[in-house]
């Protein structure tokens, strides 16, 4: 059971069960075979598909279900009906209903009563493959070539990650160093001052030991704060 859905209650199943297998049985006799072809009547093309606004209306009061319209557009006088029950997903009493109201409002007609059905064309996918394994080439040999280039990445793969680092490591570091100008923008809100050192943005939990060392914070970051200028700090970072 599915929490998502109500249960549906057995005795509704066994008669809906036994009324479709009633009205199953006057469709196959209004639709008796499945190797029929049908097609629309060329009249009803310009009524059915040149309908305002999706609304069919072929009679008073008179108006084509999804399910309809969907087998009507799979009448194309070689489609089979068990084609057309494959191709439009409706399973055989829904085409069959439907099929048979288009052919008592006179919108299809029968073609042959044992067609051979139609034959599907296969779709060429060779260029599709083509250029698939054309990619799949490509990226061979540029990952070939890197290795060639860097024949100690088989060995030691820590080391892609040493020759990228210094630029990342950058970035994080300024980004690090962003972070310790609004912790100490944040203790001088708390304690109408700045910091001492930067060890007292750890003692007030503004920051933790680790963001305050390497490798998060640059080694060479200096930072003073005088007494005596207690609404000023200098933070600068010495380049090596």
């Amino acid at each position: 059971p599915t929490p998502f859905l109500n249960p549906i209650p057995i005795p509704f199943l066994l008669k809906r069960w036994a009324g479709r297998k009633g009205q199953l049985q006057k469709l196959r006799a209004s639709v008796p075979n499945l190797k029929a072809v049908y097609d629309k009547v060329e009249s009803s093309i310009s009524r059915v598909l040149g309908a305002d606004r999706g609304r069919v209306e072929l009679l008073e009061n008179t108006e084509l279900s999804g399910a309809e319209r969907l087998v009507y557009f799979h009448c194309n006088g070689e489609k089979t009906v068990e084609q057309m029950v494959f191709a439009s997903c409706l399973g055989e009493f829904e085409t069959r209903r439907a099929l048979s109201r288009l052919l008592a409002l006179g919108v299809v007609h029968l073609v042959t009563a044992d067609g051979q059905g139609q034959t599907l064309k296969r779709e060429y996918r060779g260029l599709h493959r083509t250029l698939r394994l054309l990619s799949y080439g490509v990226s061979l040999v540029l990952v070939a070539g890197f290795l060639w280039w860097r024949p100690v990445l088989i060995t030691d793969p820590q080391s892609l990650v040493s020759t990228t680092s210094s630029p990342l490591q950058f970035r994080k570091q300024s980004y690090q160093e962003t972070r310790v100008e609004r912790a100490l923008e944040a203790y001088r809100v708390i304690r109408t001052k700045y910091p001492t050192t930067l060890k007292d943005l750890q003692s007030e939990g503004l920051m933790t030991e680790s963001d305050l060392r390497a490798p998060r914070l640059n080694p060479n970051t200096s930072y003073y704060s005088d007494p005596e200028t207690s609404w000023e700090y200098r933070l600068t970072v010495t380049k090596n």
